[in-house]
Order: C-alpha cells, then structure tokens, then sequence
C-alpha cells in the first residue's frame, strides 16, 4: 500500500499533528518510532543518502502511530494522567492496561506508547 495519497497516513498525519500539540502543554516530547516514523522521515525530510547506505527504506503499511516515552514520565503520575486525559479528550480509548489506545475510523488506528529508559553514560 503506498502512504503518499492515502486516507490513513493523512488521518495519522493529523492524529500525531493533534497529540503532539497536546502533549507539548503537558512538557512531553512526542518521539515517533516504528513504520510511521519512517514514512516521515522519507516524505518530509528529504536529503542526500549515505553512501553507506545506497538503498531506500523499504515502505510499509502502517495503521498505528508509536511514541516512545522515557522512565521518567512513566514514574511520574501526573504525566501519566496528562498522556490519559490527552488521548481520552482526542477520543482514543484503552486497548490494554499498559499504554496501548486505540480510535476507530474507516480501519481501527492504534496507538502504542512505548517505554524506553535513557542511561547517561558513566551514570548507574
């Protein structure tokens, strides 16, 4: 399936568009991995490629959006709640008990939070 002109990588577009403007009143960083990270960084960041790597990215259908959250807003209860109460207010509702949401249109969309911890080097 090809993304450029295609109704759910726009509705994704405006999905993330909407998130990421409500997380950022709530001071937390939209940081989008998986396939549809992907299909952004081939539309809109458009540079030389890297002679170490000759070869385009292989394009996939993707029908969910991944944002990747560090420990420090999983422990933090309050950014919890703000990351519930955004995705709730943009009609998202809860797939599983851990950070999964989903939103129905023309196909179910499905939008993983994803935990990731940052170790700073020489830090324990």
């Amino acid at each position: 399936m090809n993304l450029t002109n295609n109704y759910e990588s726009d509705f994704l577009l405006e999905t993330l568009s909407s998130i990421a403007s409500e997380f950022e009143k709530h001071n937390i960083p939209t940081i989008v991995g998986g396939g549809f990270s992907l299909y952004i960084k081939s539309r809109f960041l458009k540079k030389e490629r890297s002679s170490r790597y000759p070869n385009q990215t292989f394009m996939r259908s993707t029908k969910d959006i991944d944002i990747f959250l560090t420990s420090e807003l999983i422990i933090d209860p309050i950014a919890v709640e703000n990351i519930k109460s955004v995705l709730t207010n943009l009609n998202f509702e809860v797939k599983t008990k851990y950070f999964q949401y989903k939103k129905e249109i023309k196909t179910p969309l499905l939008f993983k939070l994803i935990y990731f911890s940052i170790i700073e080097r020489g830090v324990r």
